[in-house]
């Protein structure tokens, strides 16, 4: 069973993935993942997949979506290949401290060159995270991440949705190890060398930043003079704009609390939000580096985090190292702006000098306008009385020229 679409335009349907497939560990191209990112856009996701359904995407759309006039003339053969090359990549989805799911994306493909079009049938495994989905699912539009050209960067923007909706907070703070974050990202054994991890990573996040509302700000840390840790403080940039769920036709949830200032304190606690973050984010990588699965244990930890306050010092230190950056910045800006209205000031006394000069000299006959001409040429430097003929033929007010101007000004001080 085939169901071609009824809507062209993908670019407003709303992509919906489990929470666990968007915290997968896979890798796969950028011509694949936006392949099936476009297929999973049909899906319904509160109802059931019917068995044998498939997903239609054409090379017309592709070419809307996913290319410039300049390659879309690749389309047809990157459909073909890129669905290819799809069916054999696998996902690993964790389902609980001592299970893990591995599974094919898609069950089979179907190339129509007649319609100009691929149908994807999706894998048994994987439907349900992708339909019946209630909770815990992250949704995003396909029109977000379309021209998007580094794969790393879709993942990290999908990655930094669901943290934002998890944490329901306006900005988190998530640290990794260097080699959990090649995993999450799909490079398992690839950019070991931390240069090329961090060109990869920058990079990544430069793009994200520039074309979506997510903004991350990269931080490293070392453990004994060795880069170890990757922090990444993400935040969105503007309010989340109210989105329609394409089967409902409902808004997209709101926070519990959207006017909540981030740095209010609470009062039981008497941490910000963000202090919250950091202490919890702390907790959860001793945690993850311990491979502590005991749900008591678990809690314990985070109790002592919160007691002793983890990750608090060196948030605060980072803190005050900003402000002092900022500040100096803002120091360096004004000495700026004082360097340029004197450097103005300055210009517009000469003006005026070079004005009231020039008033005085047309005031003088015209005998004593060449005294003052011939003085002027006879003064100028070589290089200069070469062209002051030149330039007085062609204006007569070529006292005014920058090079001539000074000397002109000393002379008429003597009138």
């Amino acid at each position: 069973m085939t169901d071609l679409i009824e809507n062209d335009n993908l670019s407003e349907n709303l992509i919906i993935q489990s929470n666990d497939l968007i915290s997968a560990v896979y890798d796969m191209t950028l011509r694949e993942k936006q392949v099936l990112l476009a297929c999973i856009s049909q899906v319904d996701s509160r109802k059931t997949i019917t068995e044998g359904k498939e997903f239609v995407l054409t090379v017309e759309q592709a070419q809307g979506l996913f290319y410039t006039e300049t390659n879309k003339m690749h389309a047809y053969n990157d459909l073909k290949t890129v669905s290819e090359r799809l069916l054999n990549r696998v996902a690993t989805i964790k389902l609980n401290e001592s299970e893990t799911l591995k599974t094919h994306f898609v069950q089979s493909i179907k190339f129509n060159d007649e319609t100009s079009s691929v149908s994807l049938l999706f894998a048994e495994k994987i439907k349900p995270y992708i339909s019946e989905l209630e909770d815990k699912f992250t949704k995003y539009r396909l029109e977000q991440v379309k021209q998007m050209r580094n794969k790393n960067a879709v993942r990290l923007f999908e990655l930094s949705v669901m943290w934002l909706g998890q944490a329901n907070t306006p900005y988190i703070v998530k640290m990794f190890e260097l080699d959990d974050l090649r995993d999450v990202l799909g490079h398992l054994g690839k950019y070991k060398q931390f240069g090329q991890f961090k060109k990869m990573l920058g990079d990544s996040v430069t793009q994200l930043n520039k074309s979506t509302e997510i903004n991350i700000k990269i931080a490293y840390k070392k453990t004994r003079a060795r880069f170890t840790h990757v922090q990444l403080k993400i935040e969105r940039r503007l309010p989340q704009a109210k989105i329609e769920d394409k089967e409902s036709g409902g808004k997209a949830p709101k926070a519990d609390n959207p006017t909540r200032d981030p740095n209010t304190l609470d009062w039981v606690n008497n941490l910000t939000d963000m202090e919250k973050q950091i202490i919890t984010e702390q907790a959860e990588l001793y945690i993850n580096k311990k491979g502590i699965t005991d749900e008591k244990h678990r809690k314990n930890i985070i109790n002592k985090a919160f007691e002793e306050r983890w990750g608090l010092d060196d948030y605060k230190n980072e803190q005050a190292e900003n402000e002092k950056y900022k500040k100096r910045l803002e120091e360096e800006k004004q000495r700026e702006l004082e360097q340029k209205r004197a450097e103005e000031e300055k210009r517009k006394q000469a003006q005026k000098e070079l004005d009231e000069c020039e008033d005085k000299f047309l005031k003088l006959p015209q005998a004593m306008q060449n005294i003052v001409l011939e003085t002027l040429e006879n003064r100028l430097p070589m290089p200069f009385k070469k062209n002051f003929k030149e330039d007085l033929q062609a204006n007569n007010k070529v006292y005014r020229n920058v090079e001539y101007a000074g000397t002109f000004k000393q002379i008429m001080k003597d009138f």
